[in-house]
């Protein structure tokens, strides 16, 4: 999510393009059932980009989900909406994260053998990966602006993306409309993970990256914050992945063994091997 160099006219139109593509989805597919559920919130760049047109932003109670609960509400000043409109930039596809909700509404879709035509019916109402999204054809002009390949005839591609640990879920407004987007704090600890992934491979791109997406997100949560969301992808992440041996601990290694680290990026990454060390001797104390 490095700075890139659009002038500050086409981030405005990408922002602008974000919110009539996001306001079209949503639209067709419901974030909220008629239970008052959530379905699914939206994440990766498209969610950046509709955080940084809010004036603030309401962090979802996790443990109610998908019950829609507010936890608490903090604010987002100019400056801050300001540095995250450079990571402005077209989507590839939409992500989106399934809720528990979401996944049992599709479990009760009608077998296509039994009864295709409900199958059809049903299926419509609903995301899918790949190309489940609604046609390019309908999408407004201006939504198919902030798609990086608006081909007629096709359909939006869809990545409905997995999460490691507790949904973390937050609610923007932007122009009298709620949308539900990953808490910024998620975003971030998703980002670590994956610069962690590619450090070998690009390490001034992930120092690059990293410093301009931390120094911004300061402004909004505390450091303990962001080391306890980055901790909590990773170590879910190590779980999920347990078969094929400790993946998080072999990239932080990795970021040990490199002495190439500028101010920013050192700093954090102790705090968090520290908050690591910390968190495994309350667990062997508890045990």
């Amino acid at each position: 999510m490095a700075q890139n160099n659009l002038s500050l006219e086409e981030r405005a139109h990408l922002q602008d393009a974000a919110t009539a593509f996001a306001s079209y989805v949503t639209e067709k597919y419901p974030q909220i059932n008629e239970d008052g559920h959530l379905n699914y919130y939206m994440s990766g760049s498209l969610a950046v980009m509709l955080l940084s047109q809010a004036d603030s932003i309401d962090l979802l109670d996790s443990s109610q989900l998908p019950d829609v609960s507010t936890r608490e509400t903090r604010s987002l000043d100019r400056g801050l909406s300001a540095k995250l409109s450079d990571f402005a930039r077209p989507i590839g596809d939409f992500d989106y994260v399934e809720t528990t909700a979401y996944k049992d509404a599709k479990k009760a879709i009608p077998s296509y053998i039994d009864d295709p035509e409900g199958y059809s019916r049903e299926r419509k109402k609903f995301l899918f990966k790949g190309g489940g999204g609604p046609s390019i054809d309908e999408l407004p002009d201006l939504a198919k602006d902030v798609l990086a390949e608006a081909k007629p005839g096709h359909k939006v591609m869809c990545d409905p993306v997995s999460t490691y640990g507790e949904d973390q879920v937050a609610r923007v407004r932007i122009q009298d409309r709620d949308y539900f987007i990953s808490e910024p704090s998620q975003i971030f600890g998703y980002k670590v993970l994956h610069l962690m992934q590619s450090f070998g491979n690009k390490p001034d791109k992930f120092k690059r990256d990293f410093t301009v997406l931390h120094d911004t997100l300061s402004q909004l949560y505390t450091e303990e914050e962001l080391i306890e969301s980055a901790y909590t992808v990773l170590v879910g992440f190590e779980d999920s992945m347990a078969q094929y041996g400790h993946q998080a601990s072999k990239h932080m290694r990795q970021l040990d063994q490199n002495l190439d680290f500028n101010s920013t990026v050192r700093p954090f990454f102790e705090k968090l091997k520290q908050y690591d060390a910390e968190h495994r001797n309350i667990m062997q104390s508890n045990g």
